[in-house]
């Protein structure tokens, strides 16, 4: 149609068209155009012209649709939908199928929208308002519904379904449309387009992706509802808004989720403005609203997890068992999923669990870091002082915490370090309230899980990540309990070590896992992971480094102080029923006991054969064994493991040496001696003996061990 000047549009329907209706709001003045449903064509499309009639200014054929290539169906500034019927049809808007229109009322119909169709409004704020009544119903099948109009909705918008496409609301397709065919509403178009839900009205996301697009509101207003059910989500535009007010309502049914759009040049999330209620009564898995949140409304979590990303603390009532957290989301929008994760930009979150109904709860990180070292800003956890236990879950991203294995995240809580749990509980100690249950790492960031009881869970809480050990010492040769570990050469260690940037350190020892202790070597390493050798370990007890200049600890490491055995002759081959000889030296001072073991082919373990014997006093010794005359044949594994003596602890050898037992040769034939007149005798004629198998040094196999 014609682009006549938009006027406000007040008056009642007046006419009278040829199927049963009731009256709109609305009324066509000076060039605007009423279209109005009566469903005469009776096949209940959108697309036939015999539904509708049309008042006020003609329409060239009669149907309120814009075709793109004819400039004369555009009605984006003049035209009105009224569709009121009494017979309550089911009208279908086929698929890419555009409506743009200045308002829309729709009562007594359900409206199904296709593939690829929109419906758009464009009536600027103070002159009309579309309307969805209560008696109507609005089912997005990949259909799109919005425009820089308001749409109030009194009855029912399906903004997905499960079995269907994706749905969406969106406040500006003008960007959208191909070169020369712009409707004329688009001139100036404003960013105020808004959905609001009234009392009485539901938005639906039925267990299936929506898209909240280009800077548009959903307003859930008093008396409203937006439920999302089994894995549905919303997907909304970082330049989108939420706004739930005062007794209006969404529920997550199951585990569904506010998801992060498109960017649109922005920089930050979309926001979600709670006033309102929110509810998760459903699923035993994880909600997410990765939005910018704000608000004083309620926060209900009857089961599961509900994360909220960012923005103002959410206070949450949570029933025994259910979850309260933050930080940005990994999406999975085919699977619906949506879990905490970390990013480069949102480098922590944290989850509260709580084992008791918990009215009070909330959990937020603060802006700026309290204390240097700390790896993010601190976490608080509020339960207004009532006491409350539970678990606590810090993420932090690997990029703060380094990619090495080798650092440790230690938790502090209000500036206290925080102990490991014992057993997976408390350690004996009743003044102790939170304990470290775990740590784990996965690809992205670094993980600490906290047990807490009684008021545990209220505090600040911060972490560090501290130098330690990959290992203080080497593992040996054997299995069960026969392993065990020791310095590869007494009396040194070669030590793992890591330290945030380049600086000095100090290797201290301790006869037990508290105090100070005594410097063993002093060292400059650089930043990361790094090595620091010939640390002397002479007694069997505790390491730990200490940052010179901070004075920051790691944690305790057990060190177990036991002579390496270095093999010097090695028995290679040897027959059934024939004897083994082992000789080397004990790095170790003075004369020990030692036991020989062996494992025979296809066994788990090395065993004790019952062979005995004592080291010189300089750690040489020698040792045989006879090869039982059934023994398996194939190859054995034969270790030393020395006794302990004074501070030095028993432990195996590091090597195991390999011996291959074969078959004895077969008895040389008898010698028949030669018939002589002299009767000479020959009882001395021996066979040549056989000659003896060389000696070799064989490679390391190594146990799972523990240091303790």
């Amino acid at each position: 149609m014609a682009t006549a000047v938009v006027v406000p549009v007040l008056a009642a329907l007046s006419a009278s068209p040829a199927g049963a209706v009731s009256a709109c709001a609305v009324t066509p003045t000076g060039g605007q155009t009423l279209f109005t449903w009566t469903g005469g064509g009776a096949d209940g499309k959108w697309m036939t012209a015999a539904n509708w009639q049309v008042a006020g200014a003609p329409d060239e054929d009669g149907i309120p649709t814009y075709y793109g290539a004819d400039a004369t169906t555009d009605d984006s500034l003049t035209g009105f939908i009224c569709i009121a019927p009494l017979d309550n049809p089911t009208i279908t808007l086929d698929s890419n199928v555009h409506v743009h229109m200045q308002a829309i009322e729709v009562s007594g119909a359900t409206l199904v929208a296709g593939t690829g169709s929109r419906v758009m409004v464009y009536a600027p704020e103070g002159t009309a308002v579309s309307t969805i009544g209560s008696t109507a119903t609005v089912k997005l099948r990949g259909g799109t519904l919005g425009g820089p109009g308001q749409i109030d909705v009194s009855g029912t918008v399906v903004w997905g379904e499960s079995s269907s496409p994706v749905g969406a609301l969106d406040n500006d397709f003008c960007a959208n449309f191909p070169v020369g065919e712009v409707i004329d509403a688009c001139a100036g178009i404003s960013t105020s387009g808004r959905l609001v839900v009234t009392s009485g009205g539901d938005l639906d996301v039925l267990g299936r992706g929506t898209n909240l697009f280009d800077g548009y509101t959903v307003q859930i207003a008093s008396g409203g509802a937006l439920d999302i059910t089994g894995k549905g989500y919303v997907a909304a535009d970082r330049d989108t808004t939420i706004e739930i007010d005062d007794n209006g309502t969404l529920t997550f049914a199951s585990d569904g989720n506010v998801f992060e759009g498109r960017a649109n040049a922005t920089s930050t999330l979309a926001d979600f403005v709670n006033n309102g209620t929110v509810h998760k009564d459903g699923g035993a898995g994880v909600s997410s609203i990765n939005a910018s949140y704000s608000g004083d409304g309620a926060v209900l979590v009857d089961s599961g997890t509900l994360n909220i990303a960012n923005g103002d603390a959410a206070r949450a009532a949570l029933a025994a068992g259910a979850s309260l957290g933050t930080g940005t989301c990994v999406e999975d929008k085919v699977g619906g999923v949506c879990l905490p994760s970390t990013t480069a930009t949102d480098q922590q979150n944290a989850t509260v669990e709580v084992d008791q109904e918990s009215a009070t709860v909330s959990v937020s990180e603060e802006l700026v870091i309290d204390q240097a070292g700390d790896l993010q800003p601190q976490v608080e956890v509020d339960t207004a002082h009532v006491p409350t236990s539970g678990q606590l879950t810090l993420h932090y991203d690997r990029s703060v915490v380094d990619l090495a294995g080798s650092k440790k995240v230690e938790i502090f809580r209000n500036d206290t370090l925080v102990r490991d749990c014992v057993n997976g509980g408390f350690p004996d100690d009743v003044e102790v309230v939170a304990c470290v249950l775990g740590r784990s790492r996965t690809d992205r960031a670094a993980r600490a899980v906290i047990l807490a009881r009684a008021a545990g869970l209220e505090a600040l809480w911060r972490a560090q990540a501290r130098p330690h050990f990959y290992r203080a010492t080497t593992p040996l040769v054997g299995g069960d309990r026969n392993c065990a570990v020791t310095t590869r050469t007494y009396p040194y260690a070669s030590l793992r070590v890591w330290r945030r940037s380049t600086g000095p350190i100090t290797i201290r020892y301790s006869s037990t896992a508290t105090g100070v202790g005594t410097a063993l070597r002093s060292a400059t390493v650089p930043g990361g992971p790094s090595s620091v050798t010939k640390v002397p370990v002479r007694s069997t007890g505790y390491l730990h480094v200490r940052d010179t200049t901070t004075g920051q600890t790691s944690q305790y490491y057990a060190a177990v102080a036991t002579g390496a055995v270095d093999f010097t002759r090695l028995t290679r081959t040897v027959p059934r029923g024939k004897v083994v000889t082992l000789r080397g030296d004990v790095d170790s001072p003075g004369s020990r006991s030692f036991a020989l073991y062996a494992k025979s082919p296809g066994s788990g373990f090395l065993r004790a054969t019952g062979v005995t014997g004592r080291t010189t006093s300089s750690g040489a010794f020698s040792v045989s064994y006879r090869v039982p005359r059934a023994a398996t044949l194939g190859t054995w594994r034969f270790a030393i493991r020395i006794s302990g003596s004074g501070a030095m602890r028993p432990g195996m050898s590091d090597r195991a040496v390999r011996v291959k037992v074969v078959r004895p040769q077969p008895a040389p034939p008898p010698v028949v001696p030669t018939v002589s007149t002299d009767l000479v005798s020959t009882r001395n004629n021996q066979p040549a003996p056989v000659a003896e198998g060389g000696w070799t040094r064989a490679s390391a196999v190594t146990c799972a061990y523990y240091v303790r």
